[in-house]
């Protein structure tokens, strides 16, 4: 329930310069996947979207390495159906993701200005609604595509 989510603050949510990635994503992994054990069955969440969107490579993290998260993505896809979709800046975003266990087709590229960091979450948020609604996710296609503009190379 939205309802239960507390908002970013400056407390919880700050900009320090460094990408501490496989530590925020083990930890989320593991926020989640608790919540949903301690959720009674009539509200936890049928399905999990765990949406990854970072605008520098990993730098930072001391307590996750690649190998340890590719292994609980893997886990959470098949044992509990979760799908993960990943939008990187200023990397190669499918070969990032590859590396995390996520497949090419549930990766993307974007611009990490202001037009693009917009556009990215534009796409999120069609995605999500998407899913929520029933459909079923089979990676970022031609449809989100042609309506939302991506780099498609890193280093352009």
């Amino acid at each position: 329930d939205i309802r239960a989510v507390s908002p970013l603050t400056e407390k919880n949510y700050t900009v320090g310069g460094n990408t501490a990635l496989l530590d925020a994503l083990g930890k989320t992994i593991r926020k989640i996947r608790e919540v949903q054990e301690h959720t009674a069955e009539d509200y936890r969440a049928e399905k999990v979207l765990f949406t990854i969107i970072t605008d520098g490579e990993e730098n930072a993290s001391r307590e996750y390495s690649v190998e340890r998260i590719k292994t609980r993505i893997e886990h959470q896809k098949q044992k509990y159906g979760w799908e993960f979709v990943f939008f990187g800046a200023n990397m190669d975003a499918v070969l990032e993701a590859g590396k995390l266990g996520i497949a090419a087709d549930h990766a993307q590229n974007y611009c990490a200005d202001a037009s693009g960091t917009s556009t990215a979450y534009t796409a999120m948020s069609a995605i999500s609604t998407a899913y929520r609604g029933g459909k079923p996710f089979d990676g970022l296609d031609s449809t989100i595509g042609a309506s939302i503009k991506f780099k498609s190379n890193p280093s352009d």
